[in-house]
């Protein structure tokens, strides 16, 4: 069903995305291509880590088509919902995309992470993700150099506000036809 967004330059990258999704479900605490490939039989390093870093597939494409499906299943009916909310992940580098320390809270205090804001579809106690946006601090939309190391692209060295982030996902949901009677969130 979402094959067809692996297949880059000719060459299908699908089983490299199978592996690395099913080892960020895996059992592993920590999450990173080493323990994925010693969790998840035989997948492979060096291709799950060109998959990451050089495969030009467009994550927008399969959030597109997974927002589809959601609509599908969850939307128009009068309790169907879009939920904004924000996570962070622990981070012990400084070379991760948008890491600094700020507030953590899934620790409740400042620390090293990353920020996420998420938008999912939902109707009573069914939901899906159907957007997501990583929050990049002032620092680093500030720091050309800081961003081409990590390979953010150009476009994106922009910061927004969680809440602006936040209310260009709705606003894209919106775009697709999302079927939602409210918005709820959190702090965001």
């Amino acid at each position: 069903m979402f094959e067809h967004h692996f297949v880059v330059r000719g060459k299908d990258v699908t089983q490299h995305a199978r592996h690395y999704l099913s080892g960020l479900l895996g059992t592993q605490r920590r999450k990173n291509i080493e323990r994925i490939e010693a969790d998840v039989a035989e997948s492979n390093y060096q291709g799950m880590q060109q998959f990451l870093s050089d495969s030009p597939w467009d994550h927008r494409a399969v959030m597109h088509q997974v927002a589809g499906l959601a609509q599908e299943t969850l939307g128009g009916d009068r309790d169907t919902a879009l939920y904004v909310d924000e996570t962070s992940f622990v981070k012990k580098g400084d070379a991760s995309v948008g890491v600094q320390r700020q507030y953590c809270g899934r620790l409740g205090k400042l620390e090293n992470c990353q920020v996420g804001v998420f938008l999912s579809l939902g109707r009573g106690t069914r939901t899906a993700l159907v957007d997501f946006r990583l929050f990049l601090p002032q620092a680093w939309a500030a720091n050309a150099s800081r961003c081409a190391k990590a390979k953010v692209p150009e476009t994106q060295r922009v910061h927004h506000t969680k809440t602006q982030l936040a209310l260009q996902m709705v606003q894209a949901a919106r775009a697709r036809g999302s079927k939602h009677q409210w918005i709820g969130g959190d702090e965001v």
